[in-house]
């Protein structure tokens, strides 16, 4: 597979899962049925893909950063505290900025903006200045690989302060790929980046507390070397020589858990589904290869004992692979879901206390839900039609009744679909309000604090690219939509998190 459309994969990939993770977003406030009026459209620059949603200038609503591949920078897009934003401001990052974080790197109480640049080959911060604007970005050299580069904040060094990790695939033809650490000096500085190797082509990486002594360690899935790399913390920033432990074919994917309840986390692949008990040190027993191969994958306790069970997604079908205990797992429930589903997004759609699943299917049109009946037994797909190639899906609470709906991104026909539940599981038929060119990616929140959930999504063609953000009226009813410009060329990927969603 050639370079580029490799990195390309794993970049949507690592969204899709991304995405799966920070979309837990359950009922909130009541209002009547859901009304949305056309939007307005702002234009921006080219491929918007990549941004990141937190409060960065502390005045209580969520703002929006982009990072922007083609024009080296981030727009920041400050909420009015009404869900409508400012003009954006854009400030100088690293060449080809591929992916952003947030989080509080100087100890001051707000949000500071970290990218990981694929061109320059280095990781940019840029300090806030406690109002929404920015210090001028400072580089710090990270990775050697001119290709995707995946960003990760948290305290690995134990000191109170957030350091920064990047994963690079490294370089052609072998694709030794490395991890990048940078400890934080407590005030936004940085010490110059310790690399560790890791395996050929790290497509996933994780942070979890592997070996029980309090600090974070790393885990990251080697696609080329088909194995995972455990670098264990040492406690104070550095680490243990990576160790890998194979995997079975093509790892893309990565997650985290306990999954034979011992109390410590063990791993779960994506690709040939394997899963790798934890010893209790940080050390993995040989892989269980429990499932074919399924590029993501995700973890939940699907049928209600205790345990955590897999949901593992990938060309159409979704499987279920239930956990017995001890992390022994029956043989795989398989579901077809349409063409080119590759994501299930898991909740509560009929509110009996089990998990059901969502995934969304960009070649037939439509997405499937698939109702968990108890005891890990699934009722037959209702596949619903929605828009125009479904590239992302999500879940929230959209008219207030307590029980959750489904949204969709529809990439070729340009609009948003929303699909109410009537409170059974069952869906009525989907509205569908434009939302820019090509929209890629679609998250929910409360952007203008009336305590009802409001949309936006991440436009991402070749020709123009825009944020929009329907608001929810909170009457039933949704304002214009808005699109706001951003700089040129936003690089490929979804949205993310920070703070309250």
């Amino acid at each position: 597979m050639a370079v580029t459309h490799k990195r390309r994969w794993c970049q949507r990939l690592c969204w899709s899962l991304g995405l799966a993770a920070v979309l837990g977003v359950w009922p909130s406030a009541t209002m009547a049925q859901v009304v949305f009026e056309l939007p307005l459209n702002f234009p921006a620059g080219q491929r918007p893909g990549t941004a990141a949603v937190g409060d960065i200038d502390g005045d209580g609503d969520l703002d929006t950063v982009t990072a922007n591949y083609g024009s080296d920078n981030v727009s920041v897009l400050l909420n009015t505290g009404s869900g409508s934003f400012a003009s954006p401001r854009n400030f100088p990052a690293g060449d080809g900025p591929r992916s952003v974080a947030l989080g509080d790197l100087d100890g001051d109480g707000d949000l500071d903006i970290v990218t990981a640049n694929a061109t320059s080959k280095d990781a940019s911060v840029l300090l806030n200045t406690g109002n929404g604007s920015f210090a001028p970005d400072r580089s710090f050299a990270a990775g050697n690989s001119p290709y995707s580069k995946a960003v990760a904040l948290g305290d690995i060094d134990s000191d109170g302060d957030l350091d920064i990790v990047i994963a690079d695939i490294g370089l052609s033809p072998d694709f030794f790929s490395t991890v990048s650490i940078l400890l934080n000096a407590g005030d936004g500085n940085f010490a110059p980046a310790q690399a560790f190797a890791v395996g050929e082509f790290a497509v996933s990486v994780a942070l979890g507390d592997l070996d029980g002594d309090g600090d974070l360690d790393i885990v990251t899935a080697n696609e080329t070397s088909k194995d995972v790399s455990v670098l264990l913390n040492t406690g104070s920033g550095s680490f243990a020589p990576a160790r890998s432990f194979a995997t079975g074919n093509s790892p893309c994917s990565v997650a985290l858990g306990d999954l034979d309840g011992d109390g410590d986390l063990d791993i779960a692949i994506g690709g040939a589904i394997a899963v790798l008990l934890n010893t209790g040190d940080g050390s993995f027993a040989s892989p269980e290869l429990v499932g074919q191969y399924f590029q993501s994958v995700a973890l939940g306790d699907i049928d209600s004992d205790g345990d955590l069970d897999i949901v593992a997604g990938s060309n159409g079908i979704v499987a279920i692979l239930s956990n017995s205990g001890g992390a022994t797992f029956t043989a795989a429930h398989y579901f077809l879901v349409g063409f080119t589903s590759t994501q299930a997004l898991l909740g509560d759609l009929d509110k009996d206390g089990d998990l059901d699943i969502v995934t969304a299917n960009s070649s037939a049109d439509n997405v499937t839900v698939v109702l968990n009946i108890g005891g890990g037994a699934f009722a037959a797909p209702q596949s619903l039609l929605v828009g125009d190639y479904p590239g992302s899906e999500a879940l929230g609470d959209i008219d207030g009744d307590g029980d959750l709906d489904i949204i969709t991104a529809n990439v070729l026909s340009d609009n948003v679909s929303v699909l109410l539940n009537t409170g059974s599981g069952s869906f009525a038929s989907p509205r569908n309000f434009p939302s820019g060119d090509e929209p890629r990616s679609v998250v929910l929140g409360d952007l203008d604090g009336d305590s009802d959930l409001d949309i936006v999504t991440v436009s991402n063609s070749t020709d123009s690219g825009t944020v929009s953000v329907l608001l929810n009226n909170g009457d039933g009813s949704f304002a214009p939509a808005k699109f706001f410009v951003v700089a040129e060329a936003a690089s490929a990927g979804g949205l993310s998190q920070s703070g309250s969603l």
